[in-house]
């Protein structure tokens, strides 16, 4: 009987034995299983954020592209339009100084000679071009002789255009051309073109 009893007992206790190993295992397996999901989840949160942060950066990078694109756009349409503006003061220019020379006729030159004459008075040197030298001096001469102004007429070949008044004792000269007027001319009028052309760009 008591044999059979401890048969009985060692049955059971082998049963509880087997029943708290397997209760310890499923327990350990849930364990493990919600580990794992916990870690699952927090991996796929950890790349939803990471795919966020990259999405944010490309639209980012993607905008200052973009900007920079425009940018450059526009600094070429103002380079373009400077470019233009320019060449067309250029052309400007060679046009007026054509016309310019053009104008300054050997009629042209004695009338201005002769009205800056009188007007400042005293003694004058006048400096001419060889080329008309002779063909103004004669005419000045004639036309001031009555005046009493004396000038002297000297030649000198690099006049090439117009001509260079002075007076000596005043210590002070200045030449007249066709390219001294132009430049003249240029100034002024280039303000002007320029404003012109802005508005028009």
């Amino acid at each position: 009987m008591t044999a059979l009893m401890s048969e009985k007992n060692l049955d059971q206790l082998i049963n509880s034995l087997k029943t708290e190993a397997i209760d310890n295992a499923e327990k350990e397996a849930e364990k493990i299983l919600t580990d794992a999901k916990q870690q699952a989840q927090q991996i796929v949160q950890a790349a939803e954020k990471k795919k966020a942060t990259v999405i944010v950066e490309a639209e980012r990078e993607s905008a200052a592209i973009l900007e920079k694109g425009e940018a450059a756009l526009r600094q070429a349409g103002r380079d373009y339009s400077i470019s233009v503006r320019n060449e067309l003061l250029d052309i400007f220019q060679s046009l007026l100084e054509a016309e310019t020379r053009k104008a300054f006729t050997p009629d042209l030159m004695k009338n201005a000679i002769v009205k800056v004459i009188e007007n400042i008075g005293g003694d004058v040197e006048l400096t001419l071009s060889p080329e008309n030298a002779k063909e103004l001096a004669d005419y000045i001469h004639d036309r001031l002789k009555s005046s009493g102004k004396i000038v002297s007429i000297v030649e000198n070949n690099s006049v090439l255009h117009g001509f260079t008044i002075a007076l000596k004792k005043e210590g002070w000269s200045y030449a007249v051309s066709p390219e001294e007027v132009a430049t003249a001319l240029q100034k002024y009028l280039n303000k002007n073109w320029i404003n012109i052309l802005k508005k028009e760009a």
